[in-house]
C-alpha cells in the first residue's frame, strides 16, 4: 500500500481489505473500517463484484448501525447471488438479517438455503461455518438435541482445517448450549478452552466475549465470586482493547445483575 499509494489496481483493493480484516481481529474498529471503506470505494471503481462483496460483508462485522449492516448484508446477497459466487452466498446467508429481525422460521430458512450450497460446494470450511451458525441458532430456540450434533461436527472440522479463530468460536457456542442445560463444569470446560486459544491469537474482543461467557456460567453455577472476576477482566478488556463502546455495556449489565 505504501509503495502504490493510489493504484486503481484490484491488487491494491486486495491489500486493503487483507489490512482491514486483521484490524479487525486485533478489535481495532475504527482502523478496520478505513480500510474498508477505502476497500470498498475502489472495488466499485473497477467494477469488481467479488471485492465488492468482500468488502461490504467484513465491513458490516465492525458496523454497530442495524440499519446500514441490513443495507450492506442485502447488496452484498443480491450481487453473490448475480454473480452466482456461491461461496460468499454461503456465509452471507448465515449472517444475514433475517436471523435477526423476522424471527427464527426465516433464520432457518436461510441456513437450511446455505447448507444446501455448503454440501455442493464440498468444502470444510464452508460447512463448518454453517454448522457453526445452525448449531448455534439451534441453541438459541433450546433444540439441543439438534444443536449439539451440528456443533461438534463444526469443532471437528474445525480443527481439521486448522482454522483456530472458528475452533474457539464452536467451542463457546457448546459452552452455551451446555449451559443452557445446566451442565456448569461441561460450559466451563468449552469456554476455558475457548479462551486459551483467543489470548494466544490475541483476539481481544472475542476474549472479552469468552470471558462474558464464563462469568454468566459461573454466576448461573453459583460461584459469584469467580463470575465477578471474569466479568471485570471482560469490561478491562472492553475498556482498554475494543473500540466499540455498546460492548461494555454487556459485562456492567451482568455484573449490576450479581
Amino acid at each position: 500500500l505504501k509503495n502504490a499509494p493510489d493504484s486503481p489496481t484490484s491488487d491494491h483493493c486486495r491489500a486493503l481489505v487483507s489490512i482491514g480484516l486483521m484490524c479487525l481481529r486485533l478489535s481495532r474498529i475504527q482502523e478496520t473500517l478505513l480500510y474498508l471503506e477505502d476497500a470498498i470505494t475502489r472495488a466499485r471503481q473497477l467494477n469488481s463484484a467479488p471485492l465488492l462483496i468482500m468488502g461490504l460483508l467484513w465491513s458490516t462485522y465492525a458496523i454497530e448501525d442495524g440499519s446500514e449492516y441490513k443495507k450492506r448484508i442485502e447488496e452484498c446477497i443480491a450481487l453473490a447471488r448475480a454473480t452466482q459466487n456461491s461461496w460468499y452466498l454461503t456465509e452471507l446467508l448465515v449472517t444475514s438479517p433475517l436471523i435477526h429481525t423476522i424471527g427464527f422460521s426465516g433464520s432457518i430458512r436461510s441456513l437450511e438455503e446455505a447448507r444446501g450450497i455448503a454440501e455442493e460446494l464440498g468444502n470444510a470450511r464452508r460447512r463448518a461455518l454453517v454448522l457453526r451458525i445452525y448449531g448455534a441458532a439451534e441453541t438459541h430456540r433450546a433444540n439441543y438435541d439438534s444443536a449439539t450434533p451440528m456443533l461438534q461436527e463444526a469443532l471437528q472440522l474445525n480443527r481439521m482445517i486448522k482454522d483456530r479463530h472458528s475452533t474457539a468460536h464452536s467451542l463457546l457456542w457448546l459452552g452455551r448450549a451446555a449451559t443452557q442445560q445446566l451442565r456448569f463444569d461441561d460450559a466451563a470446560h468449552f469456554e476455558e478452552q475457548a479462551l486459551q486459544i483467543l489470548r494466544e491469537l490475541s483476539d481481544h474482543y472475542c476474549c472479552a466475549w469468552s470471558l462474558l461467557c464464563l462469568g454468566w456460567n459461573a454466576y448461573l453455577a453459583g460461584n459469584p465470586d469467580a463470575a465477578i472476576s471474569h466479568l471485570e477482566e471482560s469490561l478491562s478488556l472492553y475498556h482498554e482493547k475494543v473500540d466499540i463502546a455498546s460492548a461494555r455495556s454487556w459485562p456492567m449489565v451482568l455484573l449490576g445483575r450479581i
